[in-house]
């Protein structure tokens, strides 16, 4: 309680007394408590408005390690549902999202989408070629667990030469190119491994995909 009330304490007077005056202050929820009251009060102080970014639903998370039957888990939809409506505008990053808090709260929000910086780029053959080489103790020891990937007898012998990775391979002098044949599929994810965003589904879709092809 007293770390809580100290971080209350710094962040007003961040917002209050140590910034400029804002036209606008933007927030990303989760968390919500006590951001909302805190960005409320600031900005009714300061005059100006407040932009709330919603990620995810904070009192959901909470409930994924104490239960969605607790008290502090009740408290804490209260308040998100009571608080999450003082906010002058809303962004939220899935349609899904936007729905929910629009039939829920009586909020609307504008869909911003999550997007990767300029930096995450595919890989040409010649660079996932050196980093899968670099990798390749770490797949050494995961080869046991997946499937035929290589049609060479065997498949850490190609590795250790760096002639062939699971993805890639170099025929005599030439370039990398990627393997045309015989390779697994490589999956990435840009959501995080968490219970409220079902990965089995994802999985489930890959293996009945496996099924059909």
């Amino acid at each position: 309680a007293l770390k809580l009330a100290w971080q209350c304490f710094a962040l007003l007077r961040v917002l209050l007394t140590l910034s400029p005056r804002p036209h606008v202050m933007l927030v990303q929820t989760p968390p919500a408590i006590p951001t909302f009251t805190l960005l409320a009060f600031a900005c009714w102080v300061r005059r100006c408005k407040l932009i709330v970014d919603w990620h995810n639903l904070a009192y959901t998370i909470l409930a994924l390690s104490i239960g969605s039957r607790h008290p502090l888990v009740r408290l804490s939809e209260w308040y998100e549902r009571r608080y999450g409506r003082c906010a002058h505008a809303n962004l939220c990053v899935t349609h899904a999202l936007a729905r929910w808090l629009r039939e829920e709260l009586g909020v609307d929000s504008t869909v911003v989408h999550d997007r990767p910086p300029p930096m995450f780029a595919p890989l040409g053959a010649e660079e996932a070629h050196q980093l899968l080489l670099r990798l390749a103790p770490e797949l050494e020891a995961q080869a046991p667990k997946l499937q035929e990937w290589a049609q060479e007898a065997s498949a850490a012998d190609t590795l250790r030469r760096g002639r062939s990775t699971l993805l890639t391979q170099r025929i005599g002098e030439g370039p990398a190119r990627f393997r045309q044949a015989g390779r697994p599929a490589l999956l990435v994810s840009s959501t995080s491994w968490t219970a409220d965003e079902d990965m089995a589904l994802l999985l489930e879709a890959v293996q009945e995909y496996d099924r059909r092809c």
